[in-house]
């Protein structure tokens, strides 16, 4: 496309610029050159090669074309144009920029976060010895004739390479400058694909030899040669004489020397070709029918459709809102559009990938963070070309450039895992998914048991259409909920550790009833700490301000936040007395207490730790399924939206942990939770049952759970909600702060609040230290704004605070001072 396509007039010295996004945490895009060679090639949504910072190469993306040359800065020239069609559309651009605007963030931030890192491509720096090199050893440092000896022979050398011969990065950093300025060495950037297409070995009998040939040939190594003649006779009777190397090797038990040796006579060709990752899957239809609550359900939603409205679907558990997705999907892909199915959990895919490919097959493909880097390209690059029309996937997902899109289902559209947390953009999948929605002309369909305060309140004044699902489908039974008070039964002594008597006996039962049991607590590894019992002192992360905790099964201790690990300790550090205990329980320990509690029941762990590798989701679950083992301990993971067939008991280790978070959510985020655990127990035409430990058996959120009231529940948040203005009735933004040193932390946050305060008034609150004070070496203080929407602009606040904080950090030359804001936290 030319710049004539585009509207662009080019100046009189024909000069043409594109402003490009780079993947990096910068407030602004850069401008460069566009070589006349590129002005045909360059179009909105292609990647370029760049070069920017200290002779770095990044991929770009080119946003807009211009005339105008920048002001500030002379315009590099692009190095080279990547793609022959632009890898994301003028709409998806607008979507990022909206991310990127509303969550406070650079646009560069948003393209990371958007993009496979296969499509990210940067330079690596090399080195290589200069030309006819000679040189003196007794002249030369010993580190450095280390690294001239590592590059001899070698064409060129990664720099990060070579930290493993001087063992210091540091030291590597020097030397390597030295050499360079005293020519003994080139340094140079090189950028390579990171994709590589997978290939496979084909072989196929040559297409000039003819018939008479072929027979003449079979005769002749049917005497001579029995392993060839068998490989030529089984690639006769393959299609096309043309064959997989693999398939003719193992199934057909072919030799690969035979193979080598007809190839070598000229007789066959080898080849490669591209071939898909990913197994192709037949639908498999399976019959079923809507109750008439489905089917009501299903046209009350086309029927908001139809009106330009999402729905919310207010369904009971067990009630088969998956039916209705179905129907919903089937009918979106009639009319040619395409479906996004957005799910919190990794751990949901599995369960909703063997039921939707059923009906779906090949035309539906799953993505999210455990694929490799080669398999996030292929997947990005079946969704662009249009070749997938329903995709299920984590947050992330919304970020692919599905085409034609007509309907975005997000199911358990409360969980807290839709919003990105650890780095920007710190974006809501729910909310943004939404405005993606708006901008292509699509429907969205909000589906959950126990939906967010905000989305019902939604709901009730209209903005979304509300459809309810109140009855559980077929023969499934409502829960029985019981408590078991930990208070009364440790006063009984009754308890045995973390069990109350009421749930060893339900367990006793599980083998002769031939049922299967979970068992939920929020804390991984063995327990969340060690205490000295003599003084009190307890093992912290020496990068954080929080315990470590103990894993048993590899006996140390370790940081959850920063990764910081080391051996386990018997003598206190403070008093030195060997009186180092154990304190609390987290699901490792749990595993090993009720298993010496009970050594006949078979006990399973499902937490982060047991699921790291990439099947392990898949292969615990199924040998859950298939009966493998009496009894899951698990963590939130093993409780959200998965269907176990023969589970008919679940049961809380503790809910006070839950119900006594700080936290303004923590009610809400307990029902939910509860509330989903309770609908894992029962599903086959038996009665399940919940037993929820707690020394707080009157507690209101544990009697409305008891009521299976979710009405009541949301009427008594809302009330809270509107007298101390939380969410939905002010927009919030969390500010945190961070600095290396304490003093500075204090001072700044302070001076920030201050500026803020003189401005905006009683809307910050603040600052405030938080429970986790300290992570990487990092302190951390927190302000919260509560903004009126309809008596302040939020962006005008935004852009407010931005200003602010430049202004303060240049007044008091605050350096390494860093802002982190979170829109809408959770």
């Amino acid at each position: 496309m030319s710049s004539e396509n585009l509207n662009i007039e080019t100046s009189d010295s024909g000069a043409l610029f594109a402003e490009v996004v780079l993947p990096l945490p910068l407030q602004k895009l850069y401008t460069y050159r566009l070589p006349s060679e590129f002005f045909e090639l360059a179009v909105e949504g292609k990647r370029v090669f760049v070069p920017f910072g200290n002779r770095k190469v990044y991929t770009g993306i080119i946003v807009r074309l211009s005339t105008q040359a920048p002001q500030n800065y002379e315009a590099l020239n692009i190095i080279s144009i990547i793609d022959d069609n632009p890898i994301i559309t003028h709409k998806q651009l607008d979507f990022w920029k909206w991310i990127a605007d509303y969550y406070m963030c650079g646009l560069g931030e948003v393209m990371s976060a958007a993009l496979p890192a296969g499509l990210k491509m940067a330079s690596e720096s090399f080195i290589a010895l200069q030309d006819d090199l000679f040189y003196n050893e007794a002249e030369l440092d010993e580190r450095e004739v280390k690294i001239l000896d590592a590059l001899k022979g070698k064409e060129k050398v990664r720099i990060s390479e070579l930290e493993t011969v001087l063992k210091s990065k540091s030291s590597l950093v020097k030397i390597v400058k030295s050499l360079y300025e005293r020519q003994f060495i080139v340094m140079f950037e090189d950028v390579s694909e990171t994709y590589k297409p997978k290939k496979i070995t084909r072989i196929k009998i040559k297409d000039n030899i003819s018939e008479s040939e072929i027979e003449a040939l079979l005769n002749e190594l049917e005497k001579k040669a029995k392993n060839q003649f068998q490989a030529f006779l089984v690639l006769l009777s393959q299609p096309n004489k043309d064959a997989v190397k693999s398939e003719l090797t193992k199934k057909f038990d072919v030799q690969a020397t035979a193979l080598k040796a007809l190839i070598d006579k000229g007789y066959l060709e080898q080849y490669q070709v591209e071939t898909s990752r990913f197994l192709s899957r037949e639908i498999v239809e399976k019959n079923y029918s809507l109750s008439d609550d489905q089917t009501k359900a299903f046209s009350s939603i086309i029927e908001y459709f139809n009106q330009n409205k999402n729905v919310l679907l207010y369904g009971a558990t067990s009630s088969g809102k998956t039916f209705v997705y179905i129907e919903l999907i089937k009918s979106a892909l009639k009319k040619g559009k395409s479906v996004l199915y957005l799910i919190p959990e990794i751990a949901l895919t599995e369960q909703l990938i063997q039921r939707l490919e059923l009906y779906f097959g090949s035309e539906m493909m799953v993505s999210h963070s455990r694929f490799s880097k080669d398999e996030k390209v292929e997947i990005w690059n079946k969704v662009n070309s249009g070749e997938v029309k329903l995709l299920l996937g984590s947050r992330s997902s919304l970020f692919m450039p599905l085409q034609n899109l007509g309907l975005i289902i997000i199911d358990e559209e409360h969980e807290p895992a839709f919003k990105q947390h650890e780095k920007a953009p710190r974006y809501h999948a729910r909310d943004a998914a939404l405005v993606l929605a708006k901008s292509v002309g699509a429907r969205v369909l909000l589906g959950s048991a126990t939906p967010s305060i905000e989305t019902y309140q939604n709901a009730l004044l209209g903005k979304y259409g509300l459809v309810t699902l109140p009855e559980m489908y077929g023969k499934a039974l409502k829960t029985k909920i019981v408590f078991a008070d930990i208070k009364e039964e440790t006063k009984e002594k009754t308890m045995s550790g973390v069990f109350t008597e009421q749930l060893m006996n339900k367990l006793r039962h599980l083998q002769e009833e031939k049922s299967q049991a979970i068992l939920f607590q929020n804390r991984k590894g063995y327990v969340p700490m060690l205490e000295c019992s003599t003084c009190g002192w307890v093992t912290k992360c020496v990068n954080c301000d929080i315990a470590l905790t103990y894993y048993k099964y590899s006996n140390n201790l370790r940081c959850h936040y920063c990764g910081f690990s080391q051996a386990n300790i018997s003598k206190c550090q403070a008093c030195a007395n060997n009186t180092m205990t154990i304190q609390g329980f987290g699901t490792e320990r749990i595993t090993e207490d009720l298993q010496n509690l009970m050594p006949e029941l078979r006990i399973m762990r499902f937490d982060q730790d047991s699921t790291k590798q990439k099947n392990a989701f898949r292969n615990l679950l199924n040998d859950f399924e298939a009966g493998a083992a009496d009894v899951m301990v698990g963590t939130q993971i093993a409780v959200k939206g998965l269907d176990y067939g023969n589970v008919q008991l679940t049961a809380v280790i503790n809910a006070d942990h839950l119900l006594n978070f700080p936290d303004f959510r923590s009610h809400e985020r307990t029902f939910q939770l509860l509330h989903q655990l309770s609908g894992r127990a029962g599903r086959q035409g038996r009665q399940g049952e919940m037993i929820i430990q707690t020394r707080q058996v009157d507690h209101p959120v544990l009697q409305y759970i008891l009521n299976n009231d979710y009405i009541g529940f949301y009427n008594q948040q809302i009330v809270e909600r509107e007298q101390f203005n939380y969410a939905p009735f002010s927009k919030m933004i969390k500010l945190t702060l961070k600095h290396k040193s304490a003093d500075d932390i204090q001072l700044a946050t302070a001076e920030f609040a201050k500026l803020l305060k003189m401005q905006l008034g009683s809307m910050v609150l603040g600052p405030e230290t938080p429970y986790v004070s300290k992570i990487r070496n990092q302190y951390i203080r927190n302000l919260l704004l509560k903004i009126d929407p309809e008596k302040n602009n939020p962006k005008t606040i935004k852009s407010f605070i931005v200003k602010t904080f430049d202004y303060l950090v240049l007044r008091d030359n605050i350096k390494g001072l860093q802002l982190i804001v979170d829109v809408d936290p959770q």
